[in-house]
């Protein structure tokens, strides 16, 4: 049996940067994966440089007629309109402004779904129960709280922000759809998140 100091869970950017970081610092590292390789989707999506390298372009160096750049200039309006949206993000939580800041994840939600696509996972168009998801838990919320897919890569979860007093009724609601225990409430804690 191997054992290593540290084990890494997803070979996507953030977690190989991690390994490396470990790596770096004399850690013995695991890397695991559902993937035959390491960053597979971060190869597919950003041609092997990552998000973070578009940093010194702007939205108007995406503007194309080739075809096959569609998906990077979608993905680029997306990460562009995000990383303005972050510290949009912080002054609304540091102001008290609960309300600006669910609308912002909202926005941040409705992004990912429309311009990374990714609620579906990659070349699965016949699976759309994270459309499906989020649909639901939009309706039943009405315009309160917020929504979106988050984290997992393509098709993680769904993320809600829901109001106290709607909670029981929302959790009922969204595991007669989608099935007894695959609705969790987590709280929002200065230690961070945990499962109640």
């Amino acid at each position: 049996m191997y054992r290593y100091d540290v084990a890494v869970i997803g070979a996507g950017p953030a977690g190989l940067i991690c390994a490396r970081n470990a790596a770096r610092k004399g850690f013995s590292v695991l890397l695991v994966d559902s993937h035959e390789h390491p960053g597979v989707k971060l190869a597919v999506a950003g041609g092997g440089r990552g998000n973070f390298t578009n940093r010194t372009l702007t939205e108007r160096h995406y503007v194309t007629g080739d075809p096959s750049l569609v998906r990077a200039v979608l993905r680029a309006f997306h990460f562009y309109a995000d990383n303005d949206r972050v510290p949009q993000q912080v002054a609304a939580l540091r102001g008290g402004d609960f309300d600006a800041f669910l609308q912002l994840v909202t926005a941040s939600g409705d992004s990912s779904w429309e311009y990374l696509q990714n609620v579906i996972p990659a070349g699965y168009k016949e699976h759309q129960e994270m459309g499906v998801t989020i649909a639901a838990a939009k309706h039943y919320l009405q315009g309160k709280g917020a929504v979106r897919v988050h984290g997992g890569g393509f098709a993680g979860t769904a993320q809600a922000f829901v109001p106290v007093d709607m909670l029981a009724d929302f959790k009922a609601h969204m595991e007669a759809i989608l099935g007894e225990g695959r609705c969790h409430v987590l709280s929002i804690r200065p230690e961070g998140g945990a499962v109640l």
